[in-house]
């Protein structure tokens, strides 16, 4: 069993709790952990009131648009198809939580 230490894990709580803008991104070519992580997160969180956008580096691929509902998509931002709005999403949050991925450089132009 995962053990998280608590002192990390209380401070995660209040990160979250004090946010009141929030993106999660995820990696460049997004594949179903990503996708899935990002809008599982991203629900959750809205589902608790917060304001929580999501920014892929590139489109959701088709075969997996049927994870996204329309609120998902209202919600969504692509940056490769509008930059300055996901990198003006990513520039005023108060948190931003990255997903399914170990390094930054993964999210490629999204990075700078």
């Amino acid at each position: 069993m995962i053990q998280f230490d608590p002192v990390h894990t209380a401070r995660l709580q209040d990160l979250l709790r004090e946010a009141r803008q929030i993106v999660t991104v995820a990696h460049t070519r997004p594949d179903g952990d990503a996708v899935g992580s990002s809008l599982g997160v991203a629900r959750a969180l809205r589902a608790q009131g917060k304001a929580v956008r999501t920014v892929f580096p590139d489109p959701v691929p088709e075969t997996l648009g049927f994870l996204l509902t329309e609120q998902d998509r209202q919600e969504c931002l692509i940056h490769s198809a509008t930059p300055a709005a996901a990198e003006r999403a990513v520039a005023d949050a108060d948190l931003i939580l990255c997903l399914d991925f170990p390094a930054f450089n993964r999210t490629e132009q999204l990075q700078g």
